[in-house]
């Protein structure tokens, strides 16, 4: 073995042991925002114990994108009652949730309303920071499944919508599609093409009929 190869033996030996001795740990980069989550408020169609349920759902699926730690509704309880704080309906908009924030000394609140018509549950949830007061972020969606599919998958969706782990989908306005079936026939010495065309935008059709003549040496 070389002298070069000693020195690189060496050098690597004594930069394992080193790190092992003084305990370096990778350096996490990753900043978690101290969030609090308010129960759901109900437009109807939803008992107090399914908001509550899917609440707590919401809080957990939070936790789980890794990007929030999130206040226990018990330890907020306990925090508001401390602080005197007193609200006689449900709060629901912006000043009401920032002066709940404030409180509990969080950096972002989550907000937003729930209800059920039909078989179909509308949602609507926003993140405002306690700071500035604005709306960081706002999900709004209407779902046609059941409860257990609400619960089981969808919160976990909307909830990675809300730390920005799915970018929402702009919808496509004007768009044209088109449909042509089109055939073939023979006319003497010649080849006729006729299709019909469907020329569809939004809710505007229009129905066009092209025909060429194609000559045939």
């Amino acid at each position: 073995m070389n002298f070069y190869c000693k020195l690189i033996i060496v050098a690597m030996a004594f930069s394992v042991f080193s790190a092992d001795s003084i305990g370096v740990a990778p350096s996490d980069t990753t900043s978690i925002t101290n969030i609090a989550v308010l129960d759901l408020v109900t437009r109807g169609g939803l008992t107090n114990e399914e908001v509550l349920s899917i609440s707590d759902r919401l809080r957990g699926e939070l936790i789980s994108t890794q990007k929030y730690t999130v206040i226990e509704r018990g330890q907020m309880d306990v925090i508001l009652r401390e602080q005197g704080f007193q609200q006689t309906g449900a709060c629901s908009e912006a000043s009401c949730i920032v002066e709940v924030g404030q409180l509990l000394a969080v950096h972002k609140m989550v907000g937003g309303s729930i209800g059920k018509v039909g078989k179909a549950y509308s949602i609507n949830l926003k993140i405002i920071d306690v700071k500035s007061g604005k709306i960081e972020r706002q999900v709004s969606d209407d779902i046609k499944c059941s409860k257990e599919e609400l619960v089981s998958f969808h919160i976990r969706n909307i909830a990675r919508r809300m730390a920005g782990l799915i970018k929402e989908k702009k919808p496509l306005a004007g768009k044209w599609y088109f449909w042509a079936p089109v055939g073939l026939a023979a006319v003497g010495g010649g080849v006729a093409l006729f299709a019909n065309v469907n020329n569809r935008k939004d809710s505007e059709e229009t129905m066009q009929e092209i025909q060429l003549e194609i000559p045939v040496r």
